[in-house]
């Protein structure tokens, strides 16, 4: 009998399936294995990625509170405020740290670069921020420091100076000055400085006739003087203040895109990191499922090749031996590469051979089958019972090595429905090992350990997960486990570990949400309440103002009235100078007439004087003449006693015109001095008229400033009725958000964490001192800034 191939024992078949099933086991196993370890790095990957976006969270928000900062520096002046936003910004840039190395322990080199990137336009916010501090600071973080101080100061010494003085135009000068200032302060439009040095010229060309003495109008000089430069070293970093303040905001805004571009690519990455994981765990899944096809492949094959090898050649050696039982030498003797098998095969050649030679030696002996019938007959009975002794040996050979078959093909069928279990996920079922020997009785126990290691892991496993599922975080998965297992242990209760951390730290959280929501809730209200208030005593200030602009504007039509009459004086004044100089003209003439008359009264004394000398001439003629001469000498004496009484007239006439003359000349001085208070009176007049242009002016600016104050105060009281109004959202907002704090709280409370964890710490007062102390600090900036528009 020939065979081909390489022979083997039945034992090594055994031994071979053996192999190839703790094998399976080994390729299944590694393939569980990897799909846990696929896991468990997708999770850490998953667990890195939401730290990412948690620090990039806790980034955003201290960016946005840094600006809040900055915002209320701005508005509120606070030392402190200055060192809250850098504090804010260092701990930007630790984060940033620290999203750079993680993203290249994950090997993310694009999100370590861009979180770098993101501090270069932080750097240049901080820096801004820092020279805007530093500028307010030279400004005066309050009315009495800073420039503003010195700029207050040396406003006050002028006022003082020129209130010392009583000149009104000086002092209207000085207002306007003050005007200018307050516009410049409210528009910061480089126009008003302009302004400011025209009314600085005004007053510094008034004369010394403005001021009582050279020395106050030099002290006045020296004061306006000291306020200018003031005002101009104000003005200059004001102007340059509003330009850094626009610098920071733009160098806020360029942080903006690039936490933005990190966000998304961290946002890219953390979906390119749970689809690289999906497909990885995918892949394990299929891996396990073709390791156990794969397994169960070999197992069937092996299976099939043991049967092949031991049930068709035994099967064939049993048909074999009925055949030569039945006498038939026509046989086809099995061919297999068992050793076992081949011997029966070579047993049952042997015995056909022998019959073919017992039928030869028949053959040859027929001749001689007579004359040792008996000898014959007795070799033949010897022959045929050492023949069914043979048969009966084979038989039972045969029937040996069937029920060894039986047994060994038992125990294959036993171990792949044992292996086949567990690659289904069975793990519960054992192999007998009493009723096996040898090395299926050494494999049964392999697998039942292998079986009893798996069930016993894979039942803390499911007894932890259990836990898990019920919310217990307590409890922790026993570490007395072996290879694959003991790691599953350890990450699982590691994984426990962080899942109780990271819940107490949300109910940590979630606790001092809500008590922060419930203080924020409370000062939102407080601040709607005062919010409200503000609007009232806006509306108030309004309707002030625009009383105040109607008693300004009807003060300026008064004015203007008052400037009409006053322009009528003017005139009457004027013309009553004309007819005081045609009075003193008209008061010369008299004078000179009453010389002339006086002249003519002397030349009438002199004919009266003459005419008496001729009256008495004729009377000494007429005496000597006699009787003859009496007539003449009696109209001598009359014309004599005539120019006396000419004379005397002519003397009574002459002093009533000296007394008239000298009547006349004083009512010349006061007329004269009528023409020169006539005079100073028209021309203060004129300076009154100039005066009350100038108030009328005055009055038209103010009006217009009051009505742009009023329209101010109405936007600010419409914007704080808007902030009344998103007060109250933000409060329903931060309602809402305790509810969820609430929600959040209740939900974490379903899982059972260790009492040391359990323990919630207790919120820190200071976030309700500082609330309290903003809320506090904001009713008293709303009050200063009310009191500083009123005045």
């Amino acid at each position: 009998m020939s065979t081909t191939g390489k022979t083997r024992t039945f034992s090594s078949f055994l031994i071979r399936m053996g192999l190839t099933v703790v094998l399976c086991a080994i390729i299944v196993a590694g393939a569980l294995g990897a799909m846990v370890y696929v896991d468990m790095r997708g999770q850490d990957q998953a667990a890195a990625v939401a730290r990412l976006k948690d620090d990039l969270g806790a980034v955003e928000r201290n960016i946005a509170a840094a600006r809040d900062a900055e915002a209320r520096f701005r508005e509120l002046r606070q030392e402190e405020l200055i060192g809250q936003q850098q504090e804010l910004l260092v701990e930007i840039g630790t984060a940033l740290d620290r999203i750079a190395g993680q993203a290249e322990r994950l090997g993310h080199d694009d999100i370590a670069k861009d979180a770098r990137a993101v501090k270069a336009p932080l750097g240049d916010y901080g820096q801004s921020f820092t020279a805007l501090a530093e500028a307010r600071r030279t400004l005066g973080l309050t009315a009495e420091t800073g420039l503003e101080g010195e700029l207050r100061a040396a406003v006050h010494d002028a006022e003082k100076i020129v209130n010392t003085l009583g000149v009104p135009q000086v002092q209207i000068t000085l207002l306007m000055l003050r005007r200018h200032e307050k516009d410049f302060i409210m528009r910061q439009d480089q126009k008003y400085i302009g302004k400011v040095d025209a009314e600085v010229a005004t007053f510094l060309d008034y004369p010394e006739s403005k001021y009582p003495s050279a020395q106050h109008r030099a002290r006045a000089v020296k004061k306006i003087e000291a306020y200018q430069a003031s005002f101009h070293q104000f003005a200059d970093l004001t102007l340059k203040l509003r330009a850094m303040g626009e610098a920071s905001d733009t160098a806020y805004h360029t942080v903006l895109p690039a936490l933005a571009q990190l966000r998304g690519r961290i946002t890219t990455d953390g979906a390119e990191i749970a689809a690289i994981s999906a497909k990885q765990k995918m892949i394990a899944g299929g891996a396990i499922a073709a390791a156990g096809l794969w397994g169960l492949l070999l197992l069937t094959i092996s299976a099939v090749r043991l049967y092949r090898a031991t049930a068709l050649p035994l099967r064939s050696v049993s048909e074999a031996v009925s055949t030569l039982a039945a006498g038939t030498t026509e046989i086809s003797v099995p061919q297999s590469r068992v050793t076992e098998v081949q011997s029966i095969g070579a047993a049952l050649t042997t015995f056909r051979d022998a019959m073919l030679e017992r039928r030869r030696l028949e053959a040859e002996q027929a001749a001689e089958a007579e004359r040792a019938a008996a000898e014959r007959q007795a070799q033949a009975d010897r022959e045929a019972a050492e023949a069914r002794a043979k048969a009966e040996a084979a038989e039972a050979e045969r029937r040996d090595a069937a029920a060894r078959q039986a047994r060994e093909h038992a125990a294959a069928q036993e171990i792949a429905a044992v292996v086949t279990a567990c690659a289904e996920g069975d793990f519960s079922q054992r192999l007998r090992t009493d009723d096996k020997e040898g090395v299926f009785a050494e494999l049964c126990h392999g697998v039942n350990r292998i079986g009893e290691a798996a069930a016993d892991g894979l039942a803390a496993v499911q007894t932890a997960l259990e836990h898990l599922a019920e919310g217990d975080l307590t409890y922790r998965m026993p570490t007395s486990f072996q290879g694959i297992f003991a790691e599953i242990a350890q990450v699982m209760n590691h994984s426990t570990d962080s899942l109780s951390d990271t819940l107490t730290n949300i109910t940590v959280s979630a606790t001092s949400v809500d008590v922060t929501s419930n203080e924020i809730s409370g000062a939102t209200d407080d601040l709607a309440r005062r919010t409200e208030r503000n609007a009232a005593t806006l509306e108030q200030t309004a309707s002030a103002l625009e009383q105040m602009s109607a008693t300004v504007k009807s003060a300026a039509s008064s004015a203007e009235v008052a400037r009409g009459a006053v322009d009528q004086i003017s005139a009457k004044a004027g013309n009553g100078r004309e007819v005081v100089t045609r009075a003193e003209a008209a008061m010369d003439e008299i004078k000179t007439s009453s010389d002339a008359i006086a002249k003519i009264l002397q030349v009438i004394d002199d004919i009266a004087f003459q005419t008496n000398l001729l009256a008495l001439n004729a009377g000494v003629e007429a005496a000597r003449a006699g009787e003859a001469g009496r007539g003449f000498a009696v109209v001598a004496s009359e014309v004599r006693a005539l120019a006396q009484r000419s004379s005397e007239a002519a003397r009574d006439i002459a002093g009533l015109i000296e007394s008239s003359g000298q009547s006349v000349g004083r009512g010349v001085e006061l007329v004269r001095d009528s023409g020169a208070a006539l005079r100073d009176i028209v021309a203060g007049v004129e300076d009154v008229a100039q005066k009350i242009a100038e108030i009328v002016t005055a009055s038209r600016e103010t009006a217009a400033g009051i009505g742009e104050i009023s329209n101010a105060t109405t936007e600010l009281d419409r914007t704080t009725q808007q902030n009344a109004a998103v007060f109250e959202q933000t409060n329903a907002a931060v309602r809402t958000l305790q509810g969820e704090a609430t929600a959040l709280a209740q939900s974490v409370s379903a899982f059972r964490l260790s009492a040391q964890g359990m323990q919630a710490p207790a919120p820190q007062p200071a976030v309700s001192n500082t609330i309290a102390h903003h809320a506090h600090q904001g009713a008293a900036n709303e009050t200063v800034f009310v009191s500083r528009r009123r005045a």
